[in-house]
């Protein structure tokens, strides 16, 4: 499912995700760590934004300007 988010899903393109949420917890050299992960089930590509195109005409975009 990643991989196909990463192939067609541009930046500031919205998405409705599917799923659950999936905690971990561990402990490495004394140091307790925790991580949330969203696991999909399935994910709707909603539209592009406006002067997208195709993916690649984010890729260059100042991370300021897009509004998340």
């Amino acid at each position: 499912m990643a991989g196909t988010c990463v192939k067609y899903l541009t930046k500031g393109q919205k998405a409705t995700v599917q799923g659950r949420l999936q905690q971990r917890k561990w402990e490495s050299n004394g140091q307790k760590h925790e991580i949330v992960e969203i696991v999909a089930a399935n994910v709707e590509f909603g539209e592009k934004p406006k002067g997208a195109q195709g993916g690649d005409g984010w890729q260059d975009a100042d991370d300021e300007t897009i509004p998340f």
